[in-house]
């Protein structure tokens, strides 16, 4: 809820689009108003992400000590979301922070 609560004061009203990742409906941001989800179209998906001022996705990790994410394309996380709109905004649960790359690749 925290992570919702703060993803509206982020986006103020401005429009968005969410990736289909599951953790972000639990959140509440897909419901978030001006935030569109749900894409299964390819090209639907690229002309909303061309509007939108901001993608939000979950990542599959993300690495503490350099800020990185680390994010692997699929049906609920397609990479346009992240990298058309002009701002990039990844909500990911902290059990999938990791400290670095030797934690990441001993998992």
């Amino acid at each position: 809820a925290d992570a919702g609560e703060y993803v509206a004061r982020l986006i103020a009203g401005q429009p968005a689009v969410a990736s289909n990742a599951p953790f972000l409906r639990e959140c509440g941001i897909t419901g978030l108003p001006m935030v569109q989800t749900g894409f299964t179209d390819r090209e639907r998906l690229r002309a909303a992400c061309a509007e939108a001022r901001f993608g939000i996705t979950s990542a599959d990790w993300a690495l503490a000590d350099t800020g990185s994410l680390v994010m692997v394309a699929s049906p609920e996380e397609a990479r346009l979301v992240s990298l058309l709109p002009p701002a990039h905004v990844a909500v990911v649960p902290r059990a999938k922070i990791l400290t670095g790359l030797d934690e990441l690749f001993s998992i």
